[in-house]
C-alpha cells in the first residue's frame, strides 16, 4: 500500500482508526458506514483486503501491501430479545461478551470456545469455530439465523433472517460459516438462544503418561450419556500427563447423579483426583492450554465422535508427544504436529475411520478451503464468489479455487 492510499483511507475512517505500529496497518472503522466506505475505496484502488477479526487463529499472515481491515470496533449488541431467544450483535463483539450479555438476560448464547476473551463472535462464525457444548446443541453456524455482510465492492447485502422460517432457498448464512472471509465481510449477526440450564458441573480428572486414555474416552463415549461435552488436555501430548474433563447440564438432581458415575468411571480406568471444579476455572485452564497450540503449525483433525478412542490411540502412537486439545464428544482434535508424514498417516487414519480431511491451518495460503467442500458446496461457492467478490480481493492469501 502506498502513501497516497494510506492518507485516503485514513480520511475516510479518521486517523484515530488506523494502527500505524504494525505492517500493514490495521485500519479499524468506527461503524458500518466507515467500514463500507473503506471497502468500497478499496476496491477502487483494486487493493487486495486482508480481513481479520479477533486475530486469535493461526491464519496466514497478510501480504505486505494488503488492506488490513478489522472488525475490532464494531462491538454493539443491538439486540436481545428474551421473548424471543434471539440476539442481533455485531461481529465485532468478543464471544465472551457475548456469552456474559445472554446470561444477564437468563439465556444461552451457544458458543464458548477456547480463545473467547480475545476471538469476536464474527471471526468465530468465518472460522466455522465449535464449542464443547456443540455435542449437545449442536454447531455455532446452526443458530445464526441472519448474516449482514458488506462485499468486495462495499455494498450491503443480508442474507437469513430472524428465524429459521426466514430462509428460503440456498442457506448461504450457514455456507458461509467457515468460509475464511472469502466471499464477504460479516457486520452483524442474528443469532438464536437458549434457555440457560438449571444446573452445570464440570468434573476432571489426571491420567499419568502410558494410562489407557484412549479406552477411557472410548467408554466414556459409551456409557456417560447425559454429557454435554467430553474434552481431552494433553500439554505434553498423550507421553505425558493428560486431564480429561467431563461437563453436564440440565436439572440439578439429574447433574449431581451424573458427577457420582462420572467419578465412579474416572476411577475405574485409574483417574485421579476426580472432583467437580467450578465451571469458570476449567476453562480458564482450557484456554492456557489451547494457547499454546494455537500457532503455526497446528492442525485439526475431524472424526465421527464414536471413532474418538480410537484416533487417540492411533495419535499416542504416531505422535505421541504432540500437545493436543481434544474435544471427543464432536470428534474435533486440535495438535501440533511434527512433520508432514505424522500429518500424512494421520490424514489417513481420520479418513479409515470415517472423518475428513484436516485443516491445516498455515497452509490454508497454499492449499485453501475447497478441500473441505462437498462437490454441491463447490458450486455454490463459484456462483458466490463470482457475485460478491469477483475480482478476488478478499482474503487472496487464503487459497480459493472454485
Amino acid at each position: 500500500m502506498n502513501d497516497s492510499m494510506l492518507r485516503t483511507f485514513e480520511r475516510i475512517i479518521g486517523p484515530d482508526h488506523v494502527d500505524r505500529t504494525v505492517d500493514p496497518p490495521v485500519f479499524y472503522p468506527a461503524d458500518e458506514s466507515g467500514m463500507r466506505s473503506l471497502i468500497r475505496a478499496a476496491h477502487a484502488e483494486q487493493a487486495k483486503i486482508h480481513l481479520r477479526g479477533g486475530n486469535t487463529f493461526p491464519l496466514p499472515p497478510p501480504a505486505a501491501g494488503m488492506v488490513n481491515v478489522s472488525t475490532g470496533s464494531l462491538t454493539s449488541i443491538k439486540e436481545i430479545n428474551p421473548g424471543d431467544y434471539l440476539m442481533r450483535l455485531q461481529t465485532g463483539v468478543t464471544v465472551d461478551s457475548a456469552v456474559d450479555s445472554s446470561e444477564s438476560a437468563g439465556l444461552y448464547f451457544p458458543l464458548d470456545i477456547t480463545s473467547g476473551d480475545r476471538s469476536t463472535v464474527g471471526g468465530a462464525y468465518m472460522t466455522g469455530a465449535l464449542g464443547p457444548g456443540a455435542a449437545g446443541y449442536g454447531p455455532f453456524s446452526h443458530f445464526v439465523t441472519g448474516v449482514r455482510c458488506i462485499t468486495a465492492q462495499g455494498e450491503s447485502v443480508s442474507f437469513g433472517g430472524r428465524t429459521v422460517k426466514n430462509v428460503t432457498g440456498y442457506d448461504v448464512t450457514r455456507f458461509l460459516a467457515g468460509t475464511m472471509g472469502l466471499f464477504a465481510l460479516a457486520v452483524e449477526l442474528t443469532v438464536k438462544l437458549l434457555p440457560l440450564p438449571e444446573a452445570r458441573l464440570t468434573v476432571s480428572a489426571d491420567f499419568g503418561p502410558g494410562s489407557p486414555v484412549g479406552d477411557a474416552v472410548g467408554a466414556t463415549l459409551s456409557r456417560i450419556r447425559r454429557a454435554r461435552y467430553i474434552e481431552l488436555v494433553a500439554g505434553q501430548g498423550l507421553a505425558g500427563p493428560v486431564r480429561l474433563t467431563i461437563g453436564f447440564e440440565g436439572m440439578e438432581t439429574l447433574v449431581n447423579t451424573h458427577l457420582e458415575t462420572a467419578c465412579a468411571f474416572f476411577a475405574e480406568y485409574g483417574g485421579q483426583s476426580g472432583q467437580p471444579i467450578a465451571r469458570k476455572i476449567y476453562f480458564k485452564e482450557r484456554r492456557l492450554a489451547a494457547h499454546m497450540i494455537a500457532v503455526p503449525g497446528m492442525a485439526t483433525f475431524r472424526v465421527p465422535p464414536a471413532s474418538s478412542g480410537e484416533f487417540l490411540k492411533r495419535i499416542g502412537v504416531v505422535s505421541p508427544g504432540s500437545p493436543l486439545v481434544a474435544h471427543t464428544l464432536i470428534g474435533r482434535f486440535h495438535l501440533i504436529v511434527p512433520d508432514r508424514a505424522a500429518v500424512d498417516r494421520l490424514t489417513s487414519v481420520s479418513l479409515t475411520l470415517g472423518g475428513k480431511r484436516p485443516v491445516l491451518w498455515e497452509r490454508l495460503g497454499t492449499e485453501g478451503i475447497v478441500g473441505l467442500l462437498t462437490p454441491g458446496e463447490r458450486l455454490a461457492a463459484q456462483a458466490l464468489k463470482r457475485e460478491l467478490d469477483p475480482s478476488g480481493l478478499l482474503n487472496p492469501h487464503i487459497a480459493f479455487t472454485g
